[in-house]
């Protein structure tokens, strides 16, 4: 046993069979290095520089120009369609409408004027102010002008006024007619013609 345990100790203290080869890493590793010299490269001309620039740039138009044409035609549609889904939304704002003088007039407030007009010439026609009534009416029609109430209005002062001032007969009478043509049998429009024709006269 002693025997075989000196015998074992002996073998370690041996030397490896094989000589390490302390050099094959760090020549190789020189051995690339002097081998390695880069990519070689030659210097590019002037004219191929040039050409390769133009070809960049003539591919940018053209990508430009893609772009130009596909907004150019949805651009139409888009505009089309958020204006037929938001053309009758307010977004909480009253509606504006243009009136004689080019101001923007919210409709409420046109109507309001509109009423205040009637109503005041009302007023001036029951104390037999024609003429202020008359001032009145017109500006209703200023608001509205193809409103049937100012016009019937407007033509019963002119028949009072025709009738006590003889005045406004003319203008009364043409008002009269252009209102029975749409209301030819109206019993109020025939009463206020035959004022005209007792006390005017007929085109």
């Amino acid at each position: 046993m002693v025997i075989t345990l000196r015998n074992n100790a002996k073998l370690l203290r041996k030397r490896s069979l094989f000589k390490k080869e302390r050099s094959f890493l760090r020549g190789e590793e020189m051995e690339f290095k002097h081998s390695y010299q880069g990519i070689p490269s030659k210097p590019v001309s002037k004219e191929k520089l040039q050409k390769i620039k133009e070809k960049i740039q003539q591919e940018q138009r053209r990508d430009r120009n893609k772009l130009m044409l596909i907004t150019l035609f949805f651009l139409p549609l888009i505009v089309f369609s958020v204006y037929t889904a938001f053309k009758d939304f307010s977004f909480g704002f009253p509606k504006l409408i243009t009136s004689n003088n080019h101001e923007l007039i919210p409709l409420q407030e046109k109507q309001k004027k509109y009423y205040f007009y009637l109503e005041d010439g009302d007023s001036w026609l029951a104390k037999h102010h024609y003429h202020n009534a008359i001032f009145q009416y017109r500006n209703a029609l200023k608001v509205f002008p193809s409103e049937y109430d100012a016009q019937y209005r407007l033509a019963l002062a002119l028949s009072y006024q025709c009738q006590y001032k003889f005045e406004g007969c003319e203008e009364g009478n043409k008002l009269i007619h252009r209102l029975l043509q749409n209301d030819p049998t109206n019993e109020k429009l025939l009463t206020v013609k035959d004022v005209f024709i007792h006390w005017g006269s007929t085109p």
